[in-house]
């Protein structure tokens, strides 16, 4: 985290950067090529959220709200160069986000999205809610670590296997195949059936590798040869069913989570690890993107090309928070969507019932209901984002109010959890707790709808906190 220390100065200077760049493309947006407000909005969303890392002294990298900055920087900064400047073509960039609408029809979006970002800045700079809950450092009891791990290893092991089997097998036709049981697509009807507690059951291997790899890397850590074999397995596990499933954005965040315990382990970032890292995740998002695409074409592997196509797959989506989108929902709002009035966030209340014991249950997702009605896709979902999921919930009202909120539940989150150091490093329950719970609320919350970040954030309490029982039972938290 030293590293933070000595690069403050280098956030202001990004900042300054990038607010000259957004007036020089404003001017141009409203005296010579309007769709350039897609760079203008872009680059303003990006400095508004840069305030915190400028303004708060030894920042830190793995904050959440540094992956509320990744979704504005991937979905609104350059995506915004890539539908102002119509790369990587216009076909592609008009069927995808503009849907035939001239530049105009942007202007009142764009204001309403820096609008919710200035006041979710603000409020996370404001930090109200000073009182702080923080887990006590404790020893971890290596014999009930591993027992633990071994025994979240055997069920999610199973239940890959039979989650695999259940939804087509090993059939090249099916791996890495977009289908309909995928987290995030939850239908309606007694036939559908989403196995989503298999496919839960199968996630736990995350919590796993993350408990060997914060015992690994802890002071004088032992057994490295089979626990850091036994750590890549389980990241592996982790990464089978949404390999299969195709759900590119669960290996991503696997990866960062992993990224973040090494960030709170060593005394500088290994940055070296990470990019070397970084590569081979990429190459496999790639290659799942190929996958899915290219499937039936006896060729595909000769396409394979992990470079400029590698990125365009990252932001030719409708994923993030994103001012076509944005737009779109809103204009549909009340003829094709009517407003929902916080049923978006409360309906997240039914989703532990299994569709097994309630075959009717209503639709969780707000993603499907956006794809059908605002995009006419009958099957892929299409995430809300945070800023239009409260326009979509309460208009106005309900942007400014719910970005206030969130600003400040996410700064009392971070400053409750984030690791702190002692002596040399973190204890490795803080570094367990924080990156496994809430580190990512900020990301999904933003990227995609509240109820479902708010749903994992307690569920990913709820069970790192179990485990941390299990194998601490003696620790208790403490207010300060």
């Amino acid at each position: 985290m030293t590293i933070l220390g000595k690069t403050m100065n280098g956030y202001a200077y990004i900042m300054a950067f990038v607010t000259l760049a957004a007036i020089a493309f404003t001017l141009l947006a409203v005296f010579g090529d309007h769709l350039q407000i897609f760079t203008a909005v872009g680059l303003w969303a990006f400095a508004i959220v840069l305030l915190p890392p400028v303004t708060i002294p030894r920042y830190d990298l793995f904050s959440l709200w540094s992956f509320v900055i990744l979704s504005v920087f991937v979905g609104l900064t350059v995506r915004g160069f890539y539908i102002a400047f119509n790369f990587p073509d216009p076909e592609i960039i008009d069927r995808l986000f503009l849907m035939e609408k001239t530049p105009s029809f942007f202007v009142f979006p764009a204001l309403v999205i820096l609008t919710g970002l200035g006041a979710m800045s603000g409020a996370y700079l404001w930090n109200p809610l000073k009182n702080k809950i923080r887990p006590n450092h404790f020893p971890i009891q290596p014999k009930r670590l591993y027992s633990a791990v071994v025994i979240i290893l055997l069920v999610s092991l199973v239940s890959t296997i039979l989650y695999i089997v259940f939804t087509g097998g090993l059939d090249s036709e099916f791996i890495s195949a977009k289908r309909t049981p995928i987290p995030g697509l939850e239908l309606t009807g007694k036939n559908y059936k989403s196995y989503g507690s298999l496919r839960f059951l199968s996630s736990l291997a995350i919590f796993a590798h993350l408990l060997v790899l914060c015992d690994l890397l802890k002071n004088n850590a032992q057994g490295l040869r089979w626990k850091i074999p036994l750590a890549l397995l389980l990241f592996l596990l982790a990464c089978t069913v949404p390999f299969y499933a195709s759900v590119r954005s669960t290996i991503v965040t696997n990866f960062m989570l992993s990224s973040a315990v090494l960030f709170y382990s060593y005394k500088t970032f290994p940055i070296l690890k990470f990019a070397t890292a970084g590569i081979v995740l990429v190459l496999a998002v790639y290659f799942m993107t190929l996958l899915r695409s290219e499937r039936n074409d006896s060729n595909a592997f000769s396409k394979f090309n992990p470079g400029t196509q590698a990125f365009n797959s990252l932001i030719l989506n409708r994923n993030q928070i994103e001012l076509a989108k944005t737009a779109h929902i809103i204009n549909a709002i009340p003829d094709k969507l009517d407003y929902q009035y916080g049923k978006t966030i409360a309906i997240w209340l039914a989703a532990p019932i299994p569709r097994s014991l309630w075959p009717d249950k209503p639709l969780i997702q707000p993603g499907p209901i956006i794809g059908n009605k605002v995009y006419g896709q009958k099957r892929a979902g299409v995430p809300p984002a945070f800023i239009a999921e409260m326009f979509w919930n309460f208009h106005l009202p309900g942007v400014l109010i719910g970005s206030l909120l969130l600003g400040i539940i996410l700064r009392f989150l971070h400053d409750c959890f984030r690791p702190t150091r002692e002596k040399e490093k973190p204890c490795s329950n803080q570094i367990f707790l924080y990156v496994a719970a809430p580190m990512m609320f900020g990301y999904q919350a933003i990227s995609s709808n509240l109820g479902y970040a708010l749903f994992w954030l307690l569920l990913n309490f709820l069970i790192a906190t179990l485990i941390l029982k299990f194998i601490a039972p003696a620790a208790k938290p403490r207010v300060t």
